[in-house]
């Protein structure tokens, strides 16, 4: 007997409608045999059993989706145990404690690693299906209760990379300074200890469990997981609010996409107390002041000292990969030059070849798959629509040389 998770059946108003399909002749049986009056019992004990996460249409939400925010704080503040979260969750509490306190980090998490842009290796942990669903009601749930400040525009909803930089248009200088392994410096008490307290004030039984759920084996916040990214919103929110307050004392704009910190002013010279320029005999890299590595260090977090650096209004001035001298945002030449370079070879060379050169010279993901391939070439001749409008001249180009290739090229 195979039991095979389903879709949950139409007309259901659970979130979490069990809907198990059991084959009585092996996988992938066209008929599946039902256990009549008994069978949502059957389903519920085998789902508590397995630890089976039912696969549930992507259209449906959460019954407490809609609840005001105010009146959802108050409800999940409210929650004193596991039983208490697991019956709001519509989840058994079985497999919640499996996951939490008994699954192994292999089973978990399938591990991989992507090449950066800069040829380092980045490890990402994808979880397992019935993981993931549980981490996807834990991003629904903090969402609810995290509002973001103005200064964030990563992981926020009609925020972006774009309204990052164009924060920072026609500055005298703009600083730039990386958080060193972002997600890996969260660790699990961290983020129990946070959800505690105010404005949060999860009961300490909850909180543990989500610390547990949101974590690895290492205790650590792995990337690729559905709620580590508001989870970091929310560890780096007094870091936030520390460094807006030292910007404006200071005449300064701050912001934050991710990891990437993004300062910058027209003040005439830029605030020692953040950042300066270092002496003659001195090091290369910019010297960030006290003021500003104190704020960083006494929030849990370190800064990448090899990628700061503090950019004056006559060179080029990069924020979240976009140049931000001018009064409009522009792409650096170089997005244009390669993005050109790949059609161009995509044309004489044909698809594979081009999407190895890219591979080779861009540290970019290596397509086996035509279509896939094609979505890359289309996404990137839209980004530059996002940034000079639709009716830009370069793009239309680009896209005219994209017709001309022949359907099997």
């Amino acid at each position: 007997m195979v039991f095979s998770p389903s879709r949950p059946a139409e007309g259901s108003n659970s979130f979490m409608s069990p809907c198990i399909t059991v084959y009585h002749d092996g996988i992938g049986s066209e008929s599946p045999r039902r256990f009549g009056k008994f069978y949502p019992k059957v389903v519920e004990a085998v789902a508590r059993t397995l630890h089976v996460m039912p696969k549930v249409a992507p259209c449906l939400r959460p019954q407490w989706a809609d609840i005001p925010n105010q009146r959802f704080s108050q409800t999940i503040k409210s929650l004193s145990s596991v039983q208490d979260l697991a019956r709001f969750w519509d989840l058994p509490v079985k497999q919640l404690n499996y996951h939490a306190y008994h699954a192994t980090d292999a089973s978990e998490y399938h591990n991989f690693s992507i090449t950066r842009r800069n040829g380092r290796k980045r490890k990402i942990s994808a979880p397992n299906r019935s993981l993931k669903y549980i981490q996807r009601i834990i991003h629904e749930t903090l969402s609810k209760l995290y509002w973001p400040d103005t200064t964030v525009h990563g992981f926020v909803s009609q925020r972006s990379t774009i309204t990052n930089a164009k924060t920072h248009l026609a500055r005298k200088y703009v600083l730039n300074a990386d958080l060193k392994d972002f997600f890996q410096t969260i660790t699990r008490p961290r983020i129990i200890a946070r959800l505690k307290v105010a404005p949060y004030e999860l009961q300490p039984p909850v909180a543990v469990l989500i610390g547990f759920l949101a974590t690895d084996g290492d205790g650590q916040l792995p990337q690729g997981s559905p709620c580590s990214p508001v989870i970091a919103n929310i560890m780096a929110a007094s870091m936030d609010t520390q460094l807006k307050e030292l910007c404006k004392k200071l005449r300064c704009t701050y912001t934050r996409y991710a990891d990437d910190l993004t300062i910058s002013t027209d003040c005439e010279p830029f605030p020692p107390e953040i950042a300066r320029y270092p002496s003659a005999a001195g090091t290369v890299q910019v010297v960030l002041g006290d003021s500003f590595l104190d704020i960083i260090e006494n929030n849990g977090f370190q800064i990448n000292h090899m990628k700061s650096r503090l950019q004056n209004h006559w060179t080029r001035q990069i924020c979240t990969g976009l140049v931000v001298n001018r009064e409009k945002l522009s792409l650096p030449r170089s997005y244009k030059r390669r993005l050109r370079a790949l059609i161009h070879n995509w044309k004489s060379l044909g698809w594979e070849k081009a999407a190895k050169r890219m591979h080779e010279k861009e540290y970019r993901p290596l397509f086996h798959n035509r279509d896939r391939f094609v979505h890359h070439v289309y996404g990137r001749i839209n980004y530059m629509r996002m940034i000079y409008g639709v009716d830009y001249i370069g793009a239309k180009k680009l896209l005219s040389a994209l017709e001309e290739i022949p359907k099997d090229q």
